[in-house]
């Protein structure tokens, strides 16, 4: 779940990510397409205006001298540039006298003929050509598809004739190769999506397979650092069993042993004298004087059953509380002699669960026993310092030192610090260890409102 939720996070910001930039790309492509367009048209329009200028002037200078007026129609007639591109011819007052495609229009006076729309083309191509000619977009009949299409024509006047000369390009025709320009335009933008997307796609693609064989590698080393702290926690819960065994038998078990010589050697002496003994009970040959022995020893046995019940569970720890028990526990240890310790705590109570509690009772324990038997320490102080949102438990002691890099489990030491890391690793808290040859530090931060 934790890695599906990685990959979800890495994969859902680079998804709208790339979106974004798709969207980004595709409006600003539709946007320079539309430019372009623009562009093209107006850049298309006046090539088509000037070549237009140029064919009228072309056929100008084809005419006959000014005086000479027959055969110019003959001559304009067979001036032509494709199927729809022709010269027509008309005097100023609207009167046709030369159209090579429609010559039924010859003879006629078209100044008031209408188009489809109610314009007047011819009205319009004599205004401009009495203003010394000009373009003029109007409605006619294209002839190669007998229609009427929308023309751009352009007119110039023919001196001394009083003659209007022009020709024209189907407007049609340009805005054909316009659209042309822009089909091929969208299919360039399109194929340019198309291969973005499949670029965003492949990186996702590498993406969640990069996060997802991170996480499984990730996954496959938590799951072993898990195995391993599994391990270290059989091991060192059988440290402990071992330890209470040990000290069960090396303590407990030979005191009771002693006492059962004791009582056994009381009921014998007893049974020699029976039960009158003589006037001397407290002699040491007296079967009161192995009673009281055996008694002095059942006392240091139930003290050493509190000592070894207080090191698996204090009962100040679970009665008082972490700063009771430790202050119990600094005090017992001076009254054992060696280094003189110091016990300070500061803050509010706060509340721990016995877990939190057990592990900062131990870590502290460990670090007192460590300064106790391996720093030759003068003097160690133990702070505890509490919050609301953290408890921190510092020993610090005056001893020789060491360095915690060279002192670890695989070289045949420091598993007592190996087991502090690991209590504090369960509980979401943190140790470190500073050490230096003019002393020890080691504190211990644990948030009492995490849970394990």
């Amino acid at each position: 779940m934790k890695s599906r939720t990685m990959v979800l996070f890495t994969l859902v910001p680079t998804a709208f990510t790339l979106g974004a930039i798709l969207l980004a790309v595709y409006f600003y492509s539709i946007e320079l397409s539309n430019q372009q367009h623009r562009l093209l048209k107006e850049a298309l329009i006046a090539s088509k205006m000037a070549e237009l200028r140029g064919y009228v002037k072309l056929a100008r200078s084809a005419l006959p001298a000014r005086e000479q007026t027959e055969g110019v129609a003959d001559l304009l007639s067979r001036l032509d540039f494709g199927t729809d591109g022709y010269f027509f011819l008309y005097d100023d007052k609207g009167r046709n006298l030369m159209h090579p495609r429609q010559p039924d229009l010859v003879g006629k006076d078209l100044m008031e003929m209408r188009d489809p729309y109610g314009g007047t083309p011819i009205k319009d191509l004599v205004a401009a050509s009495n203003q010394g000619g000009g373009f003029v977009y109007y409605y006619w009949n294209k002839p190669s598809e007998r229609r009427t299409v929308r023309k751009l024509g352009y007119v110039e006047p023919v001196s001394p004739h009083r003659w209007m000369l022009g020709t024209g390009l189907y407007v049609d025709d340009i805005e054909k190769s316009i659209r042309e320009f822009d089909a091929q335009a969208r299919a360039n933008i399109h194929g340019g999506l198309l291969v973005l997307l499949a670029i965003c796609v492949l990186c996702l693609l590498l993406i969640s397979g990069t996060g997802l064989a991170l996480n499984i590698r990730n996954q496959q080393r938590a799951t072993g650092a898990l195995r391993q702290l599994a391990r270290r926690v059989v091991r060192s819960q059988e440290d402990e069993r071992a330890r209470v065994a040990r000290d069960l038998h090396d303590g407990i078990g030979q005191i009771l042993v002693s006492i059962k010589l004791l009582l056994e050697t009381a009921m014998a002496t007893a049974d020699r004298h029976g039960n009158d003994v003589p006037v001397s009970p407290g002699s040491p040959g007296s079967a009161r004087s192995f009673v009281q022995r055996a008694l002095d020893r059942l006392g240091q046995a139930l003290v050493e059953i509190h000592h070894v019940s207080n090191d698996l569970r204090p009962a100040a720890l679970q009665d008082l509380g972490l700063a009771a028990a430790l202050r119990a526990m600094v005090l017992a240890i001076g009254e054992e002699g060696g280094p003189r310790v110091r016990f300070s705590a500061h803050g509010a109570h706060c509340p721990l669960t016995p877990q939190q509690g057990t592990a900062l009772f131990r870590i502290c324990q460990e670090a007192l026993t460590n300064a106790r038997r391996h720093a030759a320490a003068h003097r160690i102080d133990v702070l505890l310092l509490s919050t609301a949102r953290r408890v921190v438990l510092s020993v610090t002691d005056d001893g020789k030192g060491f360095d915690p890099q060279r002192v670890r489990p695989d070289r045949g030491g420091g598993s007592g610090l190996n087991h502090m890391r690991e209590r504090m690793l369960m509980l979401g808290g943190t140790v470190s260890i500073d050490s230096t040859p003019a002393g020890t530090v080691v504190t211990a931060v644990l948030d009492p409102r995490s849970r394990p």
